[in-house]
């Protein structure tokens, strides 16, 4: 079926028509006509955001932890989180996850999953592909892969042994597939070590960078290694000065991602802010680089550049319609970039596509309910406390 979207005011663009058939942008541009149109007049139109590292199963830890410390969460509560949950746990926060994202304009996650037992994972990965969400599955447990699984998430040589982390990185070249793994957060050298190596390369996705040296974000940029940001996590939890600017200053083109949920909101707005305010406090920083990070550099980071992140005819459709910001619409196209990142939020999220598929219309989501998904997931966080605890 085609949709075409109606007089809005295209990212990059200007004023006009989006046409979408089979799940692809068709064309962008004057009097197209589809089977089933939607009026964007008034509607900023602009890619679906790309969240590149999210925990997704702890989204019902949301608010959790908002003065814990990185060493805690980590010694603690992260070693509970999968052991506290069962199955139906599992399956009840990735549909909230899964339902909090899109609700946000977020059309892609990186699950770095917080899940590694086998009937955890196999219900995970039936469960997600269920949702409607485009979601990069990373298998936490890399020794038990999964053949559904979309990346490796290792964690990292600061975390493991180098040759752990080589025979993670293996089994993804093997498959074909991305390692995501955690770097600089607590400790420097580790990109180094893998350097050292002869391990880095364009499949390997970092997270965090905080601690890196200099000589480190030159090899990452030299590799073709991509790297994401996780601004409100970082600076809440302490990890240290961001890697945003660093990275970039190198060549590179940071992503963003969400993280975790302790002390933190599900949406990439908060992300942008977060990341343009901690650089401003530094430097100059166009606010439209944020936008950038949220989308086509996130699409780049995961492998998926060739395909979403931007709006483009041949790409698939993951397409959001914004509201709150017409009265820009004759401005620098800058401008309007950068009110994105500053002065948008997830009430001005009015109609969200995936794949084509419309999941969120006037406001409100087409098949899920976040009050309900919420009153599932209640008592998880409750008993994540009680095993940290005890």
């Amino acid at each position: 079926m085609s949709l075409v979207f109606k007089r809005g005011y295209v990212l990059g663009h200007g004023i006009a028509d989006v046409l979408i058939e089979n799940g692809t942008i068709q064309a962008i541009g004057d009097n197209l006509d589809g089977k089933r149109a939607i009026n964007a007049s008034g509607k900023l139109i602009v890619p679906g955001f790309v969240d590149t590292h999210r925990h997704m199963a702890q989204a019902p830890l949301r608010g959790l932890g908002p003065d814990m410390p990185l060493g805690y969460y980590l010694e603690r509560v992260v070693q509970h989180i999968g052991a506290s949950m069962t199955v139906l746990d599992v399956r009840n926060s990735l549909k909230l996850a899964a339902a909090e994202a899109m609700n946000a304009g977020v059309t892609t996650v990186l699950d770095w999953s917080a899940v590694s037992a086998p009937d955890q994972v196999d219900a995970a990965i039936e469960v997600l592909g269920q949702t409607g969400l485009r979601v990069v599955f990373g298998h936490s447990n890399p020794d038990d892969m999964r053949p559904e699984a979309d990346a490796v998430a290792s964690l990292g040589p600061d975390y493991l042994p180098v040759d752990v982390v080589a025979r993670h990185i293996g089994l993804a070249r093997e498959r074909g597939l991305i390692t995501s793994m955690h770097v600089g957060g607590q400790h420097g050298g580790g990109v180094r070590k893998l350097h050292d190596a002869g391990l880095l390369g364009p499949d390997v996705h970092f997270v965090h960078g905080n601690r890196l040296e200099d000589d480190e974000f030159k090899m990452l940029v030299d590799y073709g290694c991509t790297l994401t940001v996780t601004p409100v996590t970082e600076l809440l939890m302490g990890h240290g000065d961001l890697a945003y600017r660093r990275f970039a200053e190198a060549g590179g083109q940071p992503a963003l991602g969400v993280d975790v949920e302790i002390g933190n909101v599900p949406d990439m707005f908060s992300e942008m802010r977060a990341g343009l305010m901690a650089e401003r406090a530094r430097g100059t920083l166009e606010a439209r680089e944020m936008l950038k990070a949220a989308t086509i550099n996130g699409a780049k980071a995961i492998g998926l550049g060739d395909a979403i992140g931007s709006l483009e005819a041949g790409k698939r459709a993951d397409i959001v319609l914004l509201t709150g910001l017409e009265h820009l619409f004759g401005e620098d196209p800058a401008v309007i970039e950068g009110a994105v990142v500053t002065s948008v939020g997830t009430e001005d999220v009015h109609t969200v596509l995936i794949d084509g598929t419309v999941v969120k219309l006037d406001g409100v989501l087409v098949d899920h309910d976040l009050r309900e998904l919420r009153e599932l997931t209640l008592r998880i966080a409750r008993r994540t406390l009680a095993a940290a605890a005890g």
